[in-house]
């Protein structure tokens, strides 16, 4: 994916309402690493396998 400006990742995770635990990250990868990027649009629809090798990635 070719962009003009900076593209950031962002997910989260929480259990219940926002008085609970949330936890978020973002990350901003340099567009060199852009060849993988396409392949995360909901983390919770990965694969376990997929998660694992993404995650060494990011």
């Amino acid at each position: 994916m070719k962009t003009s400006r900076p593209t950031i990742g962002v997910d989260e995770v929480g259990r219940g309402c926002l008085a609970g635990s949330v936890f978020a990250a973002a990350v901003l990868e340099p567009e060199e690493t852009f060849d993988w990027w396409g392949e995360i649009r909901d983390s919770k629809k990965l694969s376990a396998k997929k998660r694992e090798r993404l995650a060494d990635l990011i």
